[in-house]
């Protein structure tokens, strides 16, 4: 987001922080120890007032130098040092990290990044610089062009020892997002999108209406082999289960209120 300095010195904050609502999305640790290939996501949208959009405007070279190569600058903030949203224990974070891969040729520190978005990252909240909403479909996508097609190819280069200048600007040709529209098509015509939400391959509808099969079938099922009494105890318990969960998914909202003032 824009950090441009007026003449007071103040940062101007951009003009999505005059809307109510935002979309965001929040990044969860870790994709490579907590599931193997998938990225682990959710939406997440914040009002004007919200601590976290007040730290997206104001923070300085936070924005992701792959996403704006890619034509859709984000900005990251990491979630678990002061801001109540969700469950956030410290941990690795690769989709955060390659976000914030260096990836100029003349810079130095080609093919990696620097603190704080190496070792315990935890959770990152993620909102568009433009202020736009962000459709967390685009940015697993960004994240998982990142983790299949372009970080073998900085791994190879930087394998070899030193890597000529050369060969940065080879991986960083690569890194367009024409390669990556390709990259999703292969997704798809694969039969693994792998770009949906929660990383489980599948449309959010598909997922709902899987569900509700499986829900129905297993309570049909309980109540053939184990009677009403039995699947009147299983009804009580999903309730327990639904209201817990439901509680989890409205954490942001309570924070939100609970922190709005700070």
């Amino acid at each position: 987001m824009s950090t441009t300095s007026s003449a007071s010195g103040t940062p101007n904050r951009p003009g999505d922080l005059q809307a109510p609502w935002i979309r965001g999305a929040e990044m969860q640790y870790d994709i490579e120890e907590v599931a193997p290939g998938r990225i682990l996501m959710r939406s997440l949208n914040f009002i004007s007032t919200h601590i976290l959009r007040r730290r997206a405007a104001e923070v300085r070279g936070q924005v992701s130098p792959v996403s704006r190569r890619l034509g859709m600058p984000v900005v990251l903030v990491q979630n678990g040092r002061d801001v109540p949203v969700g469950t956030v224990p410290a941990g690795t974070n690769v989709a955060a990290t390659l976000l914030m891969t260096e990836i100029r040729p003349e810079n130095g520190g080609w093919g990696y990044s620097s603190a704080p978005w190496v070792g315990d990252v935890g959770n990152v909240v993620v909102v568009r610089e433009d202020g736009k909403d962000l459709e967390i479909e685009d940015l697993r996508l960004m994240a998982l062009f990142l983790l299949q097609r372009v970080k073998p190819k900085m791994i190879g280069a930087l394998s070899a020892g030193s890597v000529s200048l050369a060969k940065k600007r080879e991986v960083l040709k690569f890194i367009t997002r024409e390669n990556m529209l390709k990259f999703k098509d292969e997704l798809h015509a694969s039969g693994n999108p792998g770009v949906s939400y929660a990383g489980m391959g599948e449309s959010n509808s598909a997922s709902f209406i899987r569900g509700i099969c499986g829900f129905v079938l297993f309570f049909y099922l309980v109540y053939m082999f184990a009677g009403a009494t039995a699947c009147k105890a299983v009804v009580k318990a999903y309730l327990v289960c639904f209201c817990i969960v439901t509680f989890y998914n409205c954490y942001p909202v309570l924070a939100f209120m609970m922190f709005r003032n700070r």
